[in-house]
């Protein structure tokens, strides 16, 4: 299950990354019709998305299953990623869309670390947890790559979010395998 989990990992981080993070400021200046001067407060709504995609995956994960919600999120985030592509041509669903993105990103990160630290149980919780970073900063090289080769072929700012939806959309199959294969009895915490 723990491969599962890292694979999941790496493939959402690559999507998201290679759609939004690494060309977030041309992706709102040339295609969000944003000024330049509107970015650091952009990138404020950016942060309000992610936590508020920790906080409310965190708790949803606390009444649910973290595979269940770990898979939401990567769903989120699948879908953010494809609605940036078809329609962030105004500056009012380019932030919108950008704080989707963020909090979808965020979202998954409360689920996957526990479910890391479940797998892991018996003496590899830290191992677990250093291989899902190791596969956050790997998915961080990969989807820069992939939004820049994108991006060389001559594409808009657009594209890259496109070339994000199939790894983002392999997480969320990986982790719903998961789900299915390993936490069909799972118990929420009772807090």
């Amino acid at each position: 299950g723990s491969w599962l989990v890292i694979g999941a990992v790496l493939l959402g981080n690559t999507g998201h990354r290679s759609a939004r993070w690494s060309y977030v400021s041309p992706w709102l200046t040339d295609i969000g019709g944003f000024p330049a001067d509107a970015l650091p407060a952009l990138l404020v709504l950016a942060g309000f998305g992610i936590g508020a995609g920790s906080l409310v995956g965190g708790r949803l994960t606390d009444r649910t299953s973290p595979g269940k919600m770990a898979a939401a999120g990567q769903a989120i985030g699948c879908a953010a990623l494809l609605l940036i592509f078809l329609f962030s041509g105004t500056p009012a669903t380019a932030a919108a869309l950008m704080f989707l993105c963020a909090f979808g990103m965020f979202f998954v990160s409360s689920p996957q670390q526990l479910l890391m630290v479940k797998v892991g149980r018996g003496g590899g919780e830290m191992i677990g947890s250093a291989c899902v970073q190791v596969a956050f900063n790997l998915g961080n090289a990969f989807g820069a790559m992939i939004g820049q080769t994108v991006l060389n072929a001559g594409a808009s700012y657009a594209w890259p979010s496109l070339a994000g939806v199939p790894c983002s959309l392999a997480a969320v199959v990986l982790l719903a395998v998961f789900f299915t294969r390993f936490e069909r009895r799972y118990r929420p915490s009772t807090r």
